[in-house]
């Protein structure tokens, strides 16, 4: 099927040394839904739920996010949700039951069901109303100065947030010091060497990777106004090392390929213990005091793909592109500001679309994703902000056509 081979595709799960439980389940009609699952790929199972290929599906919360994925029936293994207080538990999972039914697609009242092991909580959590606070959560993060989220609120509150940077004042200050500046230029002049990151290539360059992670570093601690604690620093390494994938052009499937070869330690034949990998989650967060494995008391040979899959959407979409990403992008613009130095400018670019070819970046802001652009590029004849002009449509791959005439 169509749908299952794109999923393939974008996993890198189409050889026999990357075998992907989510798509031979696919294959019996099972999908597995959840946060971890890269966006594009989720796209692709709830339209193959929405067609009617889906025979059952295991998921997550995610589910109470509204997403309209109609089934017969919702089983409860457990009652737990996750949200703040009890009224919002409640809602949140009336939001989970209600992809029960909607199966007909006739203008008639369709219906599901829903089991569960605990009818009586099911049943009170039905009944209880919900009624939005008419207090700002905002206002317990600006009164909670060990909340890393301190300066941000309160900058708001006091109207001395930067809206030039984006960024508190006080911490625009920060990255206008002049040891920052010096870290940055350092950093990108190490970046923008040479093209597509070979300076941060190989082992001749790990040298190079070493002081542009250092510069790094320095900056994420200047814009959340303390030191790393052990267990962020890990995670901040590890995000580090995939944005130098990034900036060396890779795709998501051959970032996924290089981490899982590491895991299984296929170089040495799959022998002994899996490696410690630090798993993804966002930064900052003085809980992540010790640094931990996702792979403790696991074989190598035993190594689940897709958990690399997983952990690897989390890095990029959970670590660089919402915790790093926001704090470097404030010290960039910053040292541009300051210094007029274009490669800030690159280095943005780099942080919000992947890559800093101008072409690349207007069709990801026209709705192709890395993986279309990669199919598509060749069959365009000018790009601008205004339109794109395609050449030979009647030769352009069919797993693309679709987008091209949806954009025609």
């Amino acid at each position: 099927m169509d749908i299952i081979r794109k999923v393939a595709d974008l996993l890198g799960a189409n050889s026999n040394e990357h075998q992907s439980v989510l798509v031979n389940l696919l294959k019996i009609g099972v999908v597995i839904h959840h946060g971890s699952v890269p966006l594009e790929v989720r796209f692709l199972v709830e339209d193959f739920i929405r067609e009617g290929f889906a025979k059952i599906c295991f998921a997550t919360s995610t589910l109470a996010q509204g997403i309209n994925m109609p089934f017969d029936i919702v089983w409860l293994e457990n009652m737990r949700v996750q949200a703040e207080g009890e009224e919002e538990r409640a809602l949140a999972f009336k939001n989970l039951i209600g992809r029960s039914g909607r199966l007909t697609k006739l203008n008639n009242f369709d219906f599901g069901y829903v089991y569960t092991k605990n009818a009586s909580l099911l049943s009170s959590r039905i009944r209880l109303p919900y009624q939005m606070s008419e207090k700002s959560i905002l206002e317990d993060v600006a009164n909670d100065i060990d909340n890393d989220m301190n300066e941000f609120v309160n900058s708001i509150f006091s109207g001395t947030f930067n809206e030039n940077y984006n960024i508190p004042q006080s911490r625009a200050e920060r990255f206008s010091a002049e040891d920052v500046t010096y870290y940055i230029k350092v950093a990108l002049n190490i970046i923008f060497n040479t093209e597509n990151g070979k300076s941060l290539k190989g082992s001749s360059n790990k040298g190079n990777r070493a002081i542009v992670r250092e510069s790094f570093k320095r900056l994420f601690e200047v814009s959340i106004g303390r030191p790393l604690l052990d267990g962020e620093e890990s995670i901040f390494n590890r995000a580090i090392s995939i944005l130098f994938f990034v900036i060396r052009g890779m795709s998501f499937k051959e970032i996924v390929g290089l981490r899982y070869s590491e895991a299984c330690r296929r170089d040495e034949g799959k022998t002994g213990a899996a490696p410690f990998m630090q798993p993804a989650s966002k930064i900052p967060d003085s809980k992540l005091i010790h640094p931990y494995s996702m792979f403790k008391g696991i074989k190598a040979k035993d190594v689940n793909y897709d958990r690399i899959v997983f952990d690897t959407y989390d890095y990029l979409d959970t670590v660089i592109s919402f915790s790093l990403t926001d704090a470097f992008m404030g010290a960039f613009r910053v040292y541009y500001a300051n210094e007029g130095d274009e490669n800030a400018l690159r280095m943005i670019d780099l942080l919000k679309y992947g890559t800093t070819n101008p072409d690349h970046i207007l069709l990801l802001r026209y709705g192709f994703s890395a993986e279309e652009i990669e199919k598509v590029e060749d069959y365009i004849q000018t790009i601008n902000e205004k339109e794109i002009k395609f050449k030979n449509l009647d030769k352009i791959p069919s797993e693309i056509s679709e987008k091209v005439e949806w954009y025609l």
